[in-house]
This record gives C-alpha cells, structure tokens and sequence, in this order.
C-alpha cells in the first residue's frame, strides 16, 4: 500500500473527520477519499495541496500524485439538470416576449422576467455538474 494512503487516512482520523467531511471540505464526494485511502486512485496536485493544508500532511514525504486536473465528472443526470433549467429559462424568455406583445403583462413585468430568466439560463449554464 503507497504511503499516502496510509497517511491520509491516518490523519483524518486524527483530525476526528468521516470520508465524507473531508470529501466536503476538498469539494468531492466521501467515495473518492475511500477511493484514496483504499490505493484504488491518489490525489491530484490541486487537492494534495488542500490535504497538506488540512490534513498537516508532512511536505517532506515522498508523494507521487497522479498527472491530471481535478475536472468533475459530467454524469447524465447532470448533464440533464443543465439542460432544463436552460431550456425552463428559454421557455420563460420566450413566454414573456409573447405576452407583453400581446399586452397581457406590462412592461416591469417583462422586464423582470426577462432578468430572472437570463440568471436562471447563465446559471444553467455555469453549474457544475
């Protein structure tokens, strides 16, 4: 077993943390510090720095993290959560040009559901899956 597992492992449970809270506290989920502390997968660089932050982990010992960025994976449920709430604001946008042509809603009314749907749609464009 490589020695970074050991040593994370060793020093969540000195710090008192679950998986799952260290996992929070570096934004991933408590499956990957399982992931690291079985040797199944090691840290990137971005999250070994976090971990010899939070964790104390000694600068000095010899770590090899593997050579990859720290990208979330996209899954499907993701993707389609990005996609609704895309086409929901489309849907809004689209709704309420209609109905100020048509004179149903004023033009305060258009214009803050003009706003509150561009926010929706650029929020669903940056949310990380």
């Amino acid at each position: 077993m490589d020695n970074i597992c050991v040593l994370i492992s060793q020093k969540r449970k000195e710090r008192g943390l679950t998986q799952s809270e260290l996992g929070a506290m570096l934004g991933i989920s408590g499956k990957a510090v399982s992931k690291w502390e079985r040797g199944l997968s090691k840290p990137c660089d971005e999250h070994l720095e976090k971990l010899i932050d939070l964790l104390g982990l000694p600068v000095e010992t010899p770590i090899t993290p593997e050579k990859k960025e720290c990208v979330p994976k996209t899954t499907f449920l993701s993707t389609v959560r990005k996609e609704f709430i895309r086409i929901l604001a489309t849907g809004v946008m689209i709704g309420a040009c209609v109905c100020n042509l048509a004179g149903t809603i004023s033009t305060e009314s258009t214009v803050v559901s003009l706003g509150f749907s561009v926010a929706l749609f650029c929020f669903g464009t940056m949310v990380k899956g």
